[in-house]
């Protein structure tokens, strides 16, 4: 299990074009001075009265944030004992993931190419309870397994709001 509520990651949150494109997916790519360490989950929500977010959220990123790019390492000690790879999210309103580069994820809400830091999404509510909600968990095995190296390894996940003006 690699990223998940209470894991540390980097991340940037983006309101404005950060100017890196697609780069901060890559292993290679290293985090400037804006980038930050946080705590999955990371959101805002500036509701106070049910249905809100604030308990799914540990990291606050500034209201009228566009997106949020967030960056985990994470150490596999016999890549060939990996069987399987799954990934579940629980976001508002689409989201993506790469293992080590490559793309093992992308929710409907999002459209077809590289994703830039403001792509339009559709709408999509997290599931705003006291718990996440990762469901439906997706087997990625096919994918992710062959991407897994011994030794260190990357997954970088985005997050994109269909509207920046909302309130969550």
């Amino acid at each position: 299990v690699v990223a998940v509520e209470g894991t540390e990651a980097d991340f940037l949150d983006n309101s404005a074009d950060p100017g890196i494109g697609i780069d901060w997916i890559d292993e290679s790519f290293v985090p400037g001075p804006e980038w930050q360490t946080g705590v999955y989950g990371f959101g805002y929500d500036t509701r106070t009265a049910p249905p809100s977010a604030h308990d799914l959220i540990s990291t606050y990123v500034p209201d009228f944030t566009r997106s949020v790019y967030t960056r985990v390492t994470f150490t596999v000690d016999d890549a060939a004992a990996v069987r399987n790879v799954y990934i579940g999210a629980d976001y508002d309103d689409g989201v993506a993931a790469w293992i080590n580069g490559v793309e093992v994820y992308r929710s409907s809400q999002m459209p077809g190419g590289d994703p830039q830091w403001d792509t339009p999404v559709n709408l999509h509510e997290s599931s705003n309870g006291s718990e996440p909600d990762y469901s439906p968990v997706i087997d990625i095995s096919a994918v992710g397994v062959p991407l897994l190296n011994p030794g260190n390894n990357l997954v970088a996940i985005g997050v994109w709001n269909s509207d920046p003006a909302n309130s969550d």
